[in-house]
């Protein structure tokens, strides 16, 4: 499974979902605690793809 190249879905799709929770008439208050909670874990895995991708990036090198 390739992780940057889900994040950025991932982070469109939530993007979307709470602009379609505000015009369906949800709460203002629970499309904020949604798209808080939602961004919280999206940065979560921002993080992690960048963990792997430096890993992958930097081998050690053996003299």
């Amino acid at each position: 499974m390739k992780g940057q190249a889900n994040t950025p879905r991932l982070l469109g799709l939530l993007g979307g979902v709470a602009v379609l929770l505000l015009i369906t008439n949800w709460s203002p208050m629970r499309a904020v605690a949604y798209a808080v909670i939602w961004s919280i874990a999206a940065v979560v895995l921002v993080v992690r793809d960048r963990r792997r991708s430096a890993e992958t990036v930097v081998p050690e090198s053996r003299s």
